[in-house]
């Protein structure tokens, strides 16, 4: 925060699960909070809320409720 003015970071990418690759829906980057949605293969919403360290994240990705462990990293 500068001058009591936020200012947000625009991020965008994909994801890609069970071979399709999809866009990240309403990502947000907070600090080092990220969290977005994507479709996975089978056509459902799953939410992902993860910590950034570099060029990598590690988080959890949820759906109806049960969470699982997750993990990425920035391309290029």
């Amino acid at each position: 925060m500068l001058g009591g003015t936020g200012r947000y970071q625009r991020i965008g990418g994909t994801v890609t699960a069970g071979g399709r690759t999809q866009p990240l829906l309403s990502p947000t980057l907070r600090g080092d909070q990220l969290a977005f949605s994507y479709v996975d293969a089978d056509d459902t919403l799953r939410s992902v809320r993860a910590t950034v360290s570099d060029r990598a994240f590690k988080g959890e990705v949820s759906l109806h409720g049960r969470r699982s462990a997750i993990t990425g990293a920035r391309r290029s």
